[in-house]
């Protein structure tokens, strides 16, 4: 974890997505991820422990698929 990362400009569909790298350590898998993640007003929060947060502005969790992360070291 690197602490709390604020992404503005993330773009979630299309053949040039975004891709978030996580380790997973933090973040197992998608479902783990949906179990972290939460919508806060326009913004996509996930939360990977007390300390560790990546925020997408302008986002919301319906438009994120599995497609948008992978999980490895």
């Amino acid at each position: 974890g690197d602490g709390r990362d604020v992404i503005t400009d993330f773009t979630a569909t299309g053949t040039d997505h975004d891709v978030i790298q996580l380790d997973p350590v933090m973040v197992a898998d998608w479902s783990d991820l949906l179990s972290k993640a939460t919508q806060s007003g326009a913004n996509v929060m996930i939360s990977t422990s007390s300390s560790d947060r990546i925020t997408l502005s302008n986002m919301t969790l319906s438009s994120l698929t599995e497609d948008n992360f992978r999980f490895q070291a």
